[in-house]
């Protein structure tokens, strides 16, 4: 059976209108694909140039870390030395209130064998003063009272 060229072209639209079905809708969805590849290309583009300015500014932002750090590292020398300083001035402070310790306790000493010799003296002058008739002793304490009056600025009645 020989086909007719009627049959042939029916043959022809079916399989163009086959192919058009089969084709059409994956180039409509690789089309659809294509344009969403697209936009996220743009996105992407946009966040890497956002990624590229933080950089930018984090690469400041560590330059100013670094010289904050290398002007720390010069402040903590500096206190190491001031230290330094200070803990010699502290031993010579020590050796100071070594040697003054020694001194006031010698002070000490010296005063507590006046205050001995004092009281000792005291004791004398009791004893003589006992030897004294009352008239003589009362003459005595009138002549002390009167000179202690005197260094006191008060004027005794007589």
């Amino acid at each position: 059976m020989a086909l007719s060229k009627e049959d042939m072209q029916q043959i022809r639209e079916v399989i163009i209108e086959g192919v058009e079905a089969v084709t059409g809708p994956r180039f409509d969805a690789l089309e659809s694909d294509v344009a969403e590849l697209k936009s996220d290309v743009v996105e992407l583009k946009s966040d890497v140039a956002e990624l590229k300015s933080d950089v930018v500014e984090l690469k400041s932002d560590v330059a100013g870390l670094k010289s904050d750090v290398v002007e720390l590292k010069s402040d903590v020398i500096g206190l190491k030395t001031d230290m330094a300083e200070v803990m010699g001035s502290v031993r010579v402070l020590n050796m100071s209130m070594d040697e003054l310790s020694g001194r006031v306790e010698a002070l000490e000493n010296d005063i507590k064998e006046i205050y001995i010799m004092l009281a000792n003296e005291t004791q004398i002058t009791d004893k003589k003063i006992a030897k004294f008739s009352l008239e003589e002793k009362l003459l005595k304490l009138n002549a002390e009272l009167i000179s202690t009056a005197k260094q006191a600025g008060i004027v005794l009645p007589r």
